[in-house]
């Protein structure tokens, strides 16, 4: 697959400059020394700041490329970016044979109410998680708004559009909170089958709604899930 880019991305370039200072057993003061720069700009650029040409140039030259400016070259760009792609497969897959049980689910990041109020729109069960690293007052504001979820759930066939509406923006306030606390929200949705009482009746269909709250920093892309719901 070939992939065209003008750029490193911010948080690849971060990424693969901590990775290689790191195996070069360089300090970011050593780096920073190497490199012309201060050691508050290889903080911001290993944390995925947006970094200039110059700074760029700089780093370039830092970690001992020839061509200092490796990091806009698109055919060295393509060449990280889909190193990356392959590692993050490899991971999934390990993550896969590690959780035989357990299927993958692809997850979005819940950014209004109105996804939540799609959500239970559409859910039957919910299944709810907040990060561990989260702090108590962000653990606390979580399970407030699983709470919200659920009781909006038993009801929400039941609601008028303008109540449905006024909850979808409690859902939004709730996130912003959220994000003060720096954490965010993902959403999925699976469909599955209830199994039935009597053996002469077809399994019930249900869908199970999943949010779970995890650090802002964190980027997650799926979750996994027991087989059997």
């Amino acid at each position: 697959m070939t992939i065209h880019m003008q750029a490193l991305p911010p948080k690849l370039l971060g990424f693969w400059a901590r990775t290689l200072r790191l195996a070069s057993n360089l300090s970011q003061e050593a780096l920073a020394a190497a490199s012309g720069l201060t050691v508050r700009t290889i903080q911001r650029v290993e944390s995925g700041a947006r970094a200039s040409l110059t700074t760029r140039r700089c780093l370039a030259r830092g970690l001992g490329y020839d061509n200092p400016d490796i990091f806009d070259d698109p055919a060295f760009v393509a060449t990280v970016t889909e190193f990356m792609e392959s590692l993050r497969a490899e991971q999934i897959e390990a993550e896969e044979a590690r959780h035989p049980d357990h299927i993958k689910l692809e997850v979005a990041p819940v950014m209004t109410g109105a996804v939540l109020g799609g959500q239970i729109d559409r859910c039957d069960a919910w299944v709810f998680h907040c990060d561990e690293q989260a702090t108590p007052e962000g653990q606390a504001e979580a399970a407030s708004l699983f709470d919200n979820l659920q009781d909006y759930g038993d009801i929400w066939s039941e609601l008028p559009p303008s109540a449905r509406l006024e909850a979808q923006n409690s859902f939004s306030a709730m996130l912003d909170v959220l994000a003060e606390h720096e954490l965010r929200a993902y959403q999925a949705i699976r469909a599955a089958r209830l199994a039935p009482v009597a053996k002469d009746q077809a399994p019930l269909p249900f869908t199970i709604g999943y949010v779970t709250v995890v650090p802002a920093g964190q980027t997650l892309t799926h979750i996994f899930v027991p087989k059997k719901a």
